[in-house]
């Protein structure tokens, strides 16, 4: 709980008597939850370049009632890359006989950017934590790198193409299986019903 000092101005009056004041010093504490960690600052760049390393300066600060061991601050770029630094312990008061353990600390975190990464806007989360209590914030950067390209897509189409023309072979093996086997009906029936066209004929012309 962080003391605040406030002035209070007491002043009495009546009807025909003088006013009467007073001044009364106040010690007011605020209450505090058990366990609680604020990002005061995170200072970013708002673009970045695929191969290059950036910078992210973090200000951390102990705004509970007990102090805060082992804490923890995590810096990752979506899908790209992550880090995570130790922040060490964090006093819930500034305490003179400490001087390694305060209520607020800041580091500057660095983030190299692989060179594959794709042109975009990416999210920047800087998470804090240690046991007891955790923080999240977001901010936004651009990052210029590789072009994306329609590879996949063409790649699609190609094979979209074969499947057709495999259809369309198949399609046209079974045409022409249909008509061989018609014609073979045919030329079957043909040769069965030819000798006996002929005898017939060869009757009539003897009349």
């Amino acid at each position: 709980e962080d003391p605040e000092d406030l002035e209070l101005l007491v002043r009495i009056s009546a009807k025909g008597r003088d006013s009467v004041e007073e001044d009364y010093d106040l010690d007011i504490k605020m209450q505090r939850e058990d366990y609680e960690l604020d990002l005061l600052s995170i200072e970013a760049p708002e673009t970045a370049n695929a191969g290059s390393v950036i910078a992210v300066d973090v200000v951390l600060k102990n705004i509970g009632s007990n102090r805060l061991d082992d804490t923890y601050v995590k810096v990752s770029i979506s899908d790209v890359v992550e880090r995570i630094v130790y922040f060490g312990d964090i006093a819930e008061i500034v305490d003179d006989n400490y001087d390694f353990i305060r209520d607020t600390i800041n580091k500057r975190i660095y983030l190299s950017i692989p060179n594959e990464v794709i042109t975009g806007v990416y999210d920047l989360e800087v998470e804090a934590y240690n046991y007891d209590a955790e923080e999240i914030a977001k901010k936004q950067v651009f990052i210029s790198g590789i072009e994306p390209t329609d590879e996949e897509d063409e790649d699609v189409e190609v094979i979209d193409g074969e499947v057709e023309e495999d259809n369309t072979v198949l399609i046209l093996t079974v045409i022409l299986a249909i008509i061989f086997v018609v014609l073979l009906i045919v030329l079957i029936v043909l040769l069965t019903k030819k000798p006996a066209e002929t005898e017939e004929f060869g009757e009539t012309s003897y009349y």
